[in-house]
């Protein structure tokens, strides 16, 4: 995984993971469980975390050639 790919999918992800959130935010005013929809945004969260340690990984190792 090339470190474009992965800035592109982080983008992607925290559009995806604002859109979810205002969803939620609508749910709850209509008085509509979000457990579910919670779990997601969990998981969501957890992914872009994810990818955030892995482009700094990925700039790390990016870093060490441009060194040499």
């Amino acid at each position: 995984m090339n470190l474009d790919y992965v800035r592109n999918e982080i983008a992607r992800m925290r559009v995806q993971k604002r859109r979810h959130e205002n969803e939620i935010e609508m749910l709850k005013r209509a008085g509509i469980s979000t457990a579910l929809a919670e779990s997601l945004l969990a998981r969501m969260r957890a992914k872009v975390d994810d990818l955030c340690n892995r482009r700094a990984k990925l700039r790390a190792v990016a870093q060490g050639k441009g060194a040499r």
